[in-house]
């Protein structure tokens, strides 16, 4: 099933160098998620899993889309360089 969210303009990308880094920040030895999928798994694992990660994210913002497994597990919002903080206007969308 798939959700309706906001869709944000994006002025670049996200990309698997900004998902790696997140990453190297996950905390390990905690128990998995709803998912089944220990940290470690990520953290660890090849470079085309935060390939993944960032294509779905912007496939996420340019639809307003996403599955619904997403809205089940925990992701960490990137703050992209030079943005404040907090929603942004999105009215020329």
């Amino acid at each position: 099933m798939i959700k309706e969210v906001k869709r944000m303009k994006m002025q670049r990308a996200f990309t698997s160098t900004e998902i790696e880094k997140a990453v190297k920040r996950l905390k390990t030895g905690k128990s998995a998620g709803i998912d089944e999928l220990n940290s470690e798994l990520i953290k660890y694992g090849p470079e085309i899993i935060c390939e993944g990660i960032a294509e779905i994210y912007n496939i996420m913002a340019e639809t307003g889309e996403f599955p619904t497994e997403v809205k089940e597990g925990i992701l960490i919002p990137l703050q992209k360089p030079g943005k404040k903080p907090g929603p942004q206007d999105t009215s020329d969308t």
